[in-house]
């Protein structure tokens, strides 16, 4: 591109529409990923709904790998498999938690339940795409 089409294509020449344009997808990006980047140790939040719980470390890393290599009726039933094995847990509302500790490079979360009950300060282990710092 030469440099008048370059400015013409950024709105420099007429309209600052497609600037503002561009301006505000790269300010939503930006929003977007430091939400997901900001979880630290301590923090307090939420679980999504219908998340995959996990007492173990490990079935959490199969899990993934199982939903990463398999086609979506396989990991269905490898859900249901591991649901009614109670080798995975899933609850029907958010539940509030506790990170322990969180591996960004692994998505995975360590966390304690915040919740009444016989599962109170229960640690479980859970992938980082349900955990929300506001209830969902």
């Amino acid at each position: 591109m030469r440099r008048r089409e370059v400015i013409t294509f950024i709105g420099g020449a007429g309209s600052k529409r497609p600037v503002k344009l561009v301006t505000a997808a790269i300010l939503c990006f930006a929003g977007v990923y430091a939400e997901a980047a900001e979880i630290h140790d301590g923090d307090t939040g939420y679980i999504a709904k219908n998340s995959i719980w996990f007492t173990d470390e490990s079935d959490l890393s199969v899990w993934k790998r199982v939903r990463q290599t398999f086609a979506p009726k396989d990991v269905k039933t490898y859900q249901q498999i591991i649901l009614e094995e109670r080798q995975a847990w899933q609850f029907s509302g958010p539940i509030k938690v506790k990170v322990i500790s969180y591996w960004a490079n692994q998505h995975e979360i360590h966390v304690k339940m915040l919740t009444e009950g016989r599962l109170a300060d229960s640690e479980w282990w859970v992938e980082d795409k349900d955990y929300s710092n506001a209830a969902r």
